[in-house]
């Protein structure tokens, strides 16, 4: 168990910035999701594929805001 901690998009996009080429950079921001809300499969392993289809969805949704 790891203690909470106050992190934030801000603070992890300035130290991108300070270490990253330019071209590293997130361009689609960052989300936080719970450790529980992250789909595994039976034996643990990440399931990337759901998390891209997240993301996609995600995107849409901003473009068709903008």
């Amino acid at each position: 168990p790891h203690a909470q901690s106050a992190t934030t998009a801000e603070d992890i996009h300035a130290w991108i910035a300070k270490r990253l080429a330019k071209h590293k950079h997130f361009a689609g921001g960052i989300a936080f999701v719970g450790e529980g809300e992250i789909p595994k499969s039976p034996s643990g392993k990440i399931l990337r594929k759901v998390m891209r289809e997240w993301a996609k969805r995600d995107a849409s949704g901003l473009r068709a805001r903008l």
